[in-house]
């Protein structure tokens, strides 16, 4: 069973300007991405899988593998599931809307599906959560805290505010014990 934390970042000018510089480099490489494989297409009839585009990366020297590889393959996650997307309503029959080009207006937000490059310590409602490249950021948690084994983030730009969308594993639910009691419902 899964459960998401939401977590309120309090970040310095300096941590601010870095995730804008991720979101940045991030939007970059979907497009790229994106790119690579309309090209593929077009020209060479051939189909570019996501394993395709993460072998590729670590020949890469970009600014975009700055802040890891780990958030480079959420970047060509989330463009995998765009096309995905784009199969799926096509083949239903309705519009199937191909992915496009995002501006920076239309991005928003970096995933890390795995637990690689940031770590959360403290516990309670408040604490300091790493990210590779960006540092040790105060969070503030809504509820009581981040439950169970951290799995992965996302992290997303509202307005001038951040906020961390941790999804923690937090196994099966326990059966209540037995009281010995009987319910009758009619």
């Amino acid at each position: 069973m899964h459960r998401t934390a939401v977590l309120l970042l309090r970040l310095t000018a300096r941590q601010a300007a870095a995730l804008g510089q991720l979101m940045n480099s991030q939007r970059h490489l979907y497009n790229a991405a994106l790119e690579e494989r309309r090209g593929a297409w077009r020209w060479e009839r051939r189909a570019v899988s996501r394993w395709d585009q993460c072998a590729e990366l670590t020949g890469w020297d970009d600014p975009a593998l700055a802040f890891g590889v780990t958030v480079a393959r959420g970047t060509l996650l989330r463009l995998d599931r765009a096309f995905a997307g784009f199969y799926r309503r096509a083949k239903a029959g309705r519009k199937p809307g191909y992915p496009r080009y995002k501006s920076a207006a239309r991005w928003d937000s970096v995933e890390y599906p795995q637990a690689l490059c940031w770590k959360i310590s403290g516990s309670g409602r408040s604490g300091r959560l790493y990210i590779q490249g960006v540092g040790r950021v105060a969070y503030r948690c809504s509820a009581r805290g981040v439950p169970g084994v951290p799995k992965t983030l996302v992290v997303r730009r509202e307005g001038r505010r951040y906020r961390a969308f941790v999804s923690c594993d937090v196994g099966k639910p326990q059966p209540l014990p037995d009281t010995g009691r009987d319910v009758g419902i009619d």
